[in-house]
């Protein structure tokens, strides 16, 4: 049905009487303030953060736009408020162009929501209309926008290794009186593609009912609103046909339907016989004697205006079931159906009434079970036999009862297992280059241990493990060296001067595996020398003798492989003595070995030896200084005229009075003489 743009007020007025006038259904709506019912996460159009939306439903009282405010599930988004001017008017008036039902969209008037209104909010007023249909809406919907323009998406889409982080929350906020906060949790690793798989896609969208339970789906390119569907068959929605049994008493059929999207009233027709509530989703249906199986139920429903849609269900009326089973019992033994009792084997077919009046038909096929007894005898290897679920891994005998499905002995059997060893064994080869060795299916050409297995290779018909130890040489070439004091012997000849020797090993197979080179070398006596200095009260080890004294010492040690080595050793002790003392005299100073000293004083000097650094003369200097007698001759008196000056050592005075100057010696350095000038 399409209702065209130019005649919606008319239309409008006309469902409003409509609805007023019918039977209406009261749609569920929040038990808080607002509820949030669905998510376009991933939105058609480019930019598509300026084109996703969210759909929530107002609860029982009105709600004003001004009081809202939402955290996007992308959270470094923030909330701008809510934007309504004659742009987003316009938005509003394209989208109702769009619309091929009888849904319609409008903006709040002075922000108010009311009590039950189904709300989508845009994430930016920048939004494109067409990119994400209404074509579809068959309801009211008022629409708000987001005053912002920002392009990052506002909601996470799909990702699939998503760890701990797959969680995404929006929360949507009322403040003020009555005012109440509801969130909503969806998964990004849970979106959907069109097809109904995992994967990121536009058009991935996620609704909530009002106890919170998801719903992942994907319309493709279509603004996030329930497209509105009934069914007549809420058990199974997609199953449009169902039997049931007929008999006396049972003559109610019990009908339950369903529906998506929003609804103001449904109805259930069809048949002769009686619904117990027509207009309620679950109804009693009382059969009439005119109805003729298959029944054909309709059930309907209407929208906002005055289209309606509807589904069928057809109910087979059946006649009574008949049952057929199978029944074992033991002999000697019963078996009760109904009110018949039976004891052999057969087919038995009885005719049962339930307690709600309907007859049943009992086919039952009974046997009897009869003992049976035998003799099995399985056989095996070393891997045990298997009898039954159970390996036994040595021989026995047991006695194994079979027992029917009723629990009665059907069949005796002796169990006779005998379980017969593999056997093992295993040889050793030592071969030369290029030769082998096979054992049963395998060859052997390198050296190593191999295990093969050979299948029945025993007397009694199991396996046969044989372990085989290959050693084939490799020629080497070797340069050992054999050393002596004044003989080697190699293969019992002696040798006595130092020589090179050829020799070839072979192994036990005669094969050549070690070319030899033997150096033979012979040391003879070592002789060795050394000239050592120390000082006193040290000491000098030379093998297990130690020497104290200056002397010339020759020692024998016997060093490894038996040869001597013979050691001599010259030693100088370095005993220290006292120097002859000196004396050293200065006028004023004295100087010693470069050091000047301004008063007497005795030192000692010690010189070191240049071998060993010992101390060898200790010397003692007494130091000797003396100060001469100063004199001071008479004021020599000195005149001078205004203006002029007169030198008086480093002064040059120009004014009267008596001025000094020191004359010191020339050899010493002391002051010798003190002159004084009387200036006039």
């Amino acid at each position: 049905m399409t209702i065209h743009y130019y005649k919606r007020l008319v239309f409008t007025f006309l469902t409003l009487v409509y609805i007023l006038s019918t039977n209406q259904v009261s749609a569920q709506i929040p038990s808080t303030c607002a509820k949030i019912e669905g998510i376009l996460v991933a939105a058609c159009g480019t930019p598509e953060g300026q084109n996703e939306m969210l759909r929530f439903q107002i609860g029982a009282n009105p709600m004003n736009t001004a009081n809202l405010s939402i955290r996007w599930a992308t959270t470094a988004v923030p909330w701008s408020g809510v934007i309504q001017n004659a742009g987003t008017a316009a938005k509003v008036d394209s989208i109702n162009h769009q619309i091929r039902g009888c849904g319609w969209v409008l903006e709040p008037t002075a922000g108010v929501l009311p009590a039950g209104a189904q709300v989508i909010i845009v994430t930016s007023y920048a939004m494109i209309s067409s990119y994400n249909s209404f074509a579809n809406l068959q309801d009211t919907v008022y629409m708000l926008f987001h005053n912002s323009t920002n392009t990052t998406g506002h909601f996470k889409n799909y990702q699939g290794s998503c760890g701990t982080t797959c969680n995404r929350v929006t929360i949507l906020t009322f403040s003020g009186a009555g005012g109440c906060v509801d969130s909503a949790i969806y998964r990004i690793d849970s979106l959907r593609t069109t097809s109904g798989a995992y994967g990121s896609a536009s058009g991935a969208t996620v609704n909530f009912n009002l106890n919170g339970t998801k719903t992942y789906f994907n319309d493709g390119c279509q603004a996030p609103f329930l497209i509105p569907n009934i069914y007549a068959n809420a058990d199974t929605p997609t199953v449009h046909s169902v039997s049931v049994a007929y008999c006396t008493a049972a003559t109610v059929i019990r009908l339950k339907g369903k529906y998506d999207g929003s609804l103001r009233s449904y109805h259930w027709s069809g048949g002769h016989g009686a619904f117990s509530q027509p207009d309620s989703l679950a109804t009693n249906y009382t059969l009439s004697p005119l109805d003729v199986s298959p029944l054909r139920f309709v059930f309907s429903g209407r929208f906002s205006c005055i289209d309606s849609i509807y589904d069928t269900i057809l109910v087979n009326i059946l006649p009574p079931p008949v049952h057929v089973s199978t029944a074992a019992i033991c002999l000697g033994s019963s078996y009760q159906q109904g009110s018949h009792t039976y004891t052999t084997a057969g087919t038995y077919t009885d005719t049962l009434t339930s307690t709600g009046g309907c007859d049943s038909v009992v086919t039952i096929h009974l046997s009897v079970g009869t003992p049976v007894y035998d003799t099995v005898r399985p056989v095996g290897c070393g891997n045990g036999v298997i009898y039954r679920g159970h390996t036994y891994t040595t021989s026995t005998i047991f006695a194994d009862t079979f027992r029917a499905v009723q629990g009665c002995d059907s069949l005796y059997r002796t169990v006779n297992i005998t379980v017969s060893s593999a056997t093992s064994s295993s040889q050793s080869f030592t071969l030369c280059p290029g030769q082998s060795v096979t054992v049963g299916t395998h060859t052997h050409s390198v050296s190593g241990t191999y295990i093969d297995t050979l299948a029945g290779g025993n007397s009694s018909g199991c396996d046969s493990i044989v372990t085989t130890i290959l050693t084939i040489p490799v020629v080497q070439y070797q340069n050992p060296t054999l050393t002596g004091c004044t003989q080697v012997v190699y293969k019992g000849v002696t040798y006595t001067t130092s020589t090179t020797v050829s020799d070839t090993l072979r192994n036990i197979a005669g094969c050549d595996s070690v070319y030899l080179s033997v150096d033979i070398v012979l040391n003879g006596t070592i002789n060795t020398s050394q000239t050592l200095v120390v000082c006193a009260q040290q000491s000098v080890s030379v093998g297990s003798h130690t020497y104290t004294a200056t002397g010339h010492y020759i020692d024998t040690i016997v060093i490894g492989g038996g040869c001597d080595s013979i050691i001599t050793t010259d030693l100088t002790v370095i005993t220290p003595r006292i120097g002859t003392p000196v004396n050293v005299n200065g006028s004023c100073v004295a100087t010693y070995l470069g050091v000047v000293y301004s008063q007497s004083k005795q030192i000692q000097d010690t010189v070191r030896s240049t071998a060993s650094s010992c101390d060898s003369i200790y010397t003692t200097i007494t130091i000797t200084v003396t100060t001469p007698t100063v004199s001071r001759p008479p004021a020599k008196s000195v005149c001078i005229y205004a203006g002029q000056t007169y030198p008086v050592g480093n002064q040059n005075p120009g004014t009267t009075g008596l001025y000094y100057d020191t004359l010191k010696t020339i050899a010493g350095g002391c002051d010798s003489v003190i002159t004084t000038i009387d200036l006039r």
